[in-house]
């Protein structure tokens, strides 16, 4: 989302399940082989839904990207 050098990534996360977690995110843009944490220790209440927003830097040309969640159930 954006235009020139301000390009947002939005996406959402979703718990659907009784326990509430600690998430770090992660994300792989284009053909990267190593992805890079964007998010660290994010609470992720039970049966609640957030809509996240990451700037990223202008891309040269059209890339895929992936995100990958790390998660810990909170005590």
């Amino acid at each position: 989302y954006g235009v020139e050098e301000n390009q947002t990534l939005i996406y959402t996360i979703s718990n659907k399940m009784a326990s509430g977690y600690i998430c770090s995110t992660y994300i792989l843009l284009g053909k990267g082989k190593d992805y890079k944490k964007i998010a660290e220790n994010s609470w992720i209440k039970s049966n609640e839904r957030y809509k996240i927003e990451h700037r990223l830097p202008y891309p040269e040309a059209d890339s895929d990207i992936k995100l990958k969640l790390d998660c810990d159930i909170y005590n």
